[in-house]
């Protein structure tokens, strides 16, 4: 508990919640987790270099090359669980997807450093990669077709490092070397946009929408730049109690 200056006291809301470490020591193949989700079983998934790990509560289950064959490269480094349930595994070599207790790639992907994924509101996958470009897997009638976002469709940076699907169903893309990308479902292409209050185009690697519909983009050794809905920013760094600009 903690004694506020008015004499009142205040219980820690967090009183309740246990804390406990899981490393290589109790089973983990690495000390490092890239990414966690839980599914509705309540498995808890992390992703590794060391391959895909699930978590009863008791024991661990690892997935890698040795006992999954459809890792190429079993360095795990995004998942994602869509609105159906579906957990889908992004690694250092293609996308994968968890159907039936077995672990599937899907085709065409085999290439891909998988970076971010989300799903619109038609049900398609979206999902962008370090090193080529972005793509959309379009699901209907029980089939399912990869679609490509490159230069073509406006994109001029292939390192996609993060993705942002809003409220309003408007999808932002933020990339490593040329700022960020909105796209334009009339048109199906994505076009730059300019962020007001920076000099430079930023590095994006993660974005979040509040509830006021303001946009938060982390922007490597920028900071925290606030994107308001009226369009004016503010860009928040370690003057301003960021413990570090990236």
């Amino acid at each position: 508990i903690s004694l506020h200056a008015n004499g009142d006291i205040q219980h820690n809301p967090f009183d309740w919640m246990a804390h406990h470490n899981w490393s290589v020591k109790e089973g983990m193949p690495s000390n490092v987790a890239a990414a966690v989700v839980v599914d509705k079983n309540r498995y808890v998934w992390t992703a590794t270099k060391a391959g895909l790990v699930r978590f009863d509560g008791r024991n661990f289950r690892i997935f890698d090359r040795s006992n999954t064959p459809a890792y190429i490269n079993h360095c795990t480094q995004k998942l994602y669980i869509d609105p159906e349930g579906t957990l889908w595994i992004g690694s250092a070599a293609g996308l994968l997807y968890l159907e039936r207790e077995k672990i599937r790639m899907v085709p065409g992907t085999e290439k891909l450093s998988i970076s971010s994924m989300l799903t619109d509101r038609s049900g398609n996958l979206w999902f962008g990669s370090y090193n080529q470009f972005l793509y959309r897997l379009i699901r209907k009638d029980g089939k399912a077709v990869l679609r490509k976002y490159g230069k073509e469709k406006g994109m001029t940076d292939y390192r996609v490092l993060s993705l942002l699907m809003t409220r309003m169903g408007k999808l932002w893309l933020g990339s490593k070397h040329q700022g960020l990308f909105g796209y334009d479902a009339e048109k199906d292409r994505f076009m730059p946009e300019f962020l007001p209050g920076l000099k430079e185009i930023p590095r994006i690697y993660t974005m979040a929408e509040a509830s006021d519909g303001t946009l938060w983009i982390g922007i490597y050794r920028k900071g925290l730049l606030a994107w308001y809905p009226d369009g004016t920013t503010r860009l928040l760094t370690e003057t301003d109690g960021l413990s570090d600009n990236r």
